[in-house]
Parts: C-alpha cells; structure tokens; sequence
C-alpha cells in the first residue's frame, strides 16, 4: 500500500475502537517505527501481552467516552496505570 499510494511515511496514524483500540496497541507495541501516534477509544488495554517498552516510543492518545457502557471508571484505572509504566 504504501508503495502504490501517496503516503506520507511519517505520519501513519492507527485508531480502533473497543476491541479494535486493542489492535491499536498491538500494532503499535510490535511497529513503532511504522507508526507515529495511536489513538485507542473505549478500551479495556490487556497490557499483559503488550511490549510496553515500544509502546514507549508512540505517542497514545487515549479517549474514553463518559458515557461508555465498559465501566470508564476501570478504564480510566487501565489509564493510569499506563500512565505509571511510563506511557
């Protein structure tokens, strides 16, 4: 794709939501060279399978909705929880 498109190479962004954010951080964790920032929304982050020390070279911005019926509150503990490892 990259080679048939015109597309800038630095800057690929990766967005998904809910199990599609998931995805997100898996990409980003196994090609942080290929991407330049992240954005999970509504997710529940299964660190436990994720190189967290790529994910220190992405920037994340990581939404959550109020609202979200995936309990934000454990969400935004997932978050902060990152947040301490450094991301």
């Amino acid at each position: 794709m990259l080679e048939k498109w015109n597309i800038d190479r630095y800057h690929i962004f990766v967005m998904g939501n809910s199990m599609g954010s998931v995805g997100t951080f898996h990409v980003l964790s196994q090609w942080p060279r290929l991407f330049r920032a992240g954005v999970p929304t509504g997710t529940m982050t299964l660190t436990e399978y994720l190189d967290m020390e790529a994910l220190k070279k992405s920037p994340i911005y990581f939404l959550v909705g109020t609202e979200d019926s995936n309990d934000p509150a454990d969400m935004r503990r997932r978050y902060l929880e990152l947040k301490e490892q450094g991301l």
